[in-house]
């Protein structure tokens, strides 16, 4: 349907939010991935 699509560096620019990867959200959360 005609709707177009924004891309989420676009959104957050727009908003003035930094932009951030998974990994490096992860990282400054301290999140740690454990196996077992």
């Amino acid at each position: 349907m005609g709707r177009k699509r924004v891309k989420i560096p676009d959104a957050c620019k727009a908003m003035g939010v930094a932009v951030t990867t998974t990994f490096e959200m992860m990282r400054r959360c301290g999140a740690q991935l454990v196996l077992p």
